[in-house]
């Protein structure tokens, strides 16, 4: 099973209690959300131990970067999604397009938001989905959110399907 270990920025004791929460959101969650994880995908993590930043910035997969001013419901879905980008990873699953570019990073939310809609729901709720949602629809990323909501649970499916297939 996935062990994550949650360390403030530099040390920081301003970022103490955010980064116990991370730990306590992981110590009681744990279990569930790697199961969650694995049964969308049909992939299981390869990494067994993963350190964690906790600190005030973007989050971000590798290395792992939580925000620590998110509310006790954000903690949890952005660990969530920050975990389908590692469990991708470990499974060297392949996105088309040029690395970091505005199309890859395009793809990589669009697949992830398509699994997060399913994983969120069933783990937490469509309230904890709906604030996800809005918190995940700034910027560029508000596209792909209209777009996956535009699609019925049948369609995201399917897209899930072809995608995972695809990486056969």
């Amino acid at each position: 099973m996935l062990d994550i270990c949650f360390y403030p920025d530099h040390n920081n004791l301003k970022l103490s209690k955010a980064t116990e929460e991370y730990g306590l959101i992981w110590k009681e969650e744990r279990g569930k959300i790697g199961k969650a994880i694995s049964d969308i995908t049909g992939l299981n993590f390869k990494t067994k131990k993963i350190n964690a930043i906790v600190y005030e910035g973007s989050s971000y997969s590798y290395p792992l970067k939580l925000r620590a001013s998110h509310s006790k419901t954000l903690k949890k879905t952005t660990l969530v999604h920050e975990l389908f980008h590692r469990i991708f990873l470990d499974n060297k699953i392949k996105f088309e397009g040029r690395f970091y570019s505005k199309e890859w990073d395009y793809k990589v939310h669009k697949i992830i938001s398509l699994f997060l809609y399913f994983t969120l729901k069933q783990l937490y709720g469509d309230e904890v989905l709906n604030a996800n949602v809005k918190k995940e629809s700034k910027g560029e990323r508000k596209k792909i959110w209209v777009a996956v909501l535009k699609l019925s649970d049948s369609e995201k499916r399917e897209y899930i399907r072809s995608f995972m297939a695809s990486q056969q």
